[in-house]
C-alpha cells in the first residue's frame, strides 16, 4: 500500500508542479544495486511518462529507491 501511495503522490506532484527541476543524482557514488533499481525504474516508468507527457526525475526515483532499499540488499 506504501508503494501504490508514493507513486500516486509523486504523479501527482509531477503533475501539478511541472516546472520544478532537480539536480541529477551522481552515478559515480552509486553502487550496482542502486544503478540497476535506477535502469529499471526508469523503463517501468517509461510509459506513463509518455502518456501524461512527465519525467520521472531522480529525486522520485530516489525515494522510490528508499522505500525498496531493505528488500534490495537483503
Amino acid at each position: 500500500m506504501n508503494l501504490y501511495m508514493h507513486i500516486a503522490l509523486m504523479f501527482e506532484r509531477m503533475l501539478l508542479n511541472n516546472d520544478r527541476s532537480f539536480e541529477q543524482l551522481n552515478t559515480k557514488e552509486m553502487s550496482a544495486t542502486e544503478e540497476e533499481f535506477y535502469s529499471v525504474a526508469r523503463n517501468i516508468f517509461h510509459s506513463a511518462e509518455s502518456r501524461y507527457n512527465i519525467k520521472v526525475d531522480d529525486y522520485e526515483l530516489s525515494l522510490m529507491y528508499e522505500l525498496f532499499k531493505p528488500m534490495l540488499l537483503k
